[in-house]
């Protein structure tokens, strides 16, 4: 009985190990499925992968001499959107199918944001405001409602805060001049915000965006922050951070 017991065991490992070396690394088995939010119906929970170099190749075809689609860096988030094709992975980037050699991919690792994150420059979640007294943001250039908080639109930053405690519960960037989160701002590669932040808790595919973003990234902060709700970064069609927003709402 023992023996069959060892053997059994055995048997199991060797099996294990077989599919971990037929899936790859990346397509390990019940390896973690990041969500996607269904935003377009052609997108639906999937699993994600990064890329661990610089300036690979991402193609059209399963082989050197496809076209050439994108040269993406470090660090650029795929969605596997198949099995593998010899020693290609079939994968998604910002809404555009093709192919990577599946050595260059890796897999995420997850992290949330900390206290630290819920600024932009001088201003953070649940900071009292006054649009006439912040002088660094310059004039107001439009003011609008948003159920019960009041919307002020700047040259560089858009600020949401309740009308009744005039607490700030949004911030989104306007401009890449400025503002940025650990270092990123609009206009820089979406690649950098998965090499500071890890692979994000939220992938929603997005369309008729009004910046042109194809993708967002979402990050939380933990369940019991008291300070913020969610950080996220929007991604155009070629690759780049197109707006950032911080806010405290659900």
């Amino acid at each position: 009985m023992l023996i069959q017991r060892f053997a059994a065991v055995a048997l199991g490992i060797m099996m294990g190990t077989s599919l971990l070396l037929q899936t790859g690394t990346v397509l390990a088995a019940k390896s973690e499925a990041y969500y996607t939010t269904q935003k377009i119906s052609d997108y639906k929970k999937g699993e994600f992968a990064v890329l661990a170099d610089d300036d690979v190749n991402f193609r059209s075809g399963p082989s050197t001499t496809a076209d050439v689609l994108a040269c993406l860096p470090r660090h650029s988030l795929l969605r596997l959107s198949g099995s593998k094709s010899g020693e290609w992975q079939k994968v998604e980037w910002n809404g555009k199918k093709g192919y990577i050699f599946a050595e260059y991919l890796e897999k995420p690792e997850t992290e949330e944001l900390i206290d630290e994150d819920n600024s932009l420059g001088d201003w953070h979640l649940g900071q009292i405001f006054d649009s006439s007294a912040a002088k660094s943001l310059g004039k107001v250039k439009k003011e609008s409602k948003d159920g019960s908080s009041q919307v002020y639109d700047f040259q560089q930053l858009q600020v949401k805060a309740r009308r009744g405690n005039k607490k700030i519960v949004e911030l989104m960037t306007a401009s890449p001049v400025i503002y940025t989160m650990r270092g990123i701002g609009t206009g820089d590669d979406g690649a950098r915000v998965i090499g500071q932040y890890g692979i994000p808790a939220r992938v929603v595919y997005l369309k008729d965006d009004k910046d042109g973003a194809v993708i967002m990234y979402g990050y939380n902060f933990p369940k019991n922050s008291k300070i913020g709700k969610s950080l996220d970064f929007y991604i155009s069609s070629d690759g780049d951070v197109c707006r950032i927003v911080l806010s405290g709402e659900e």
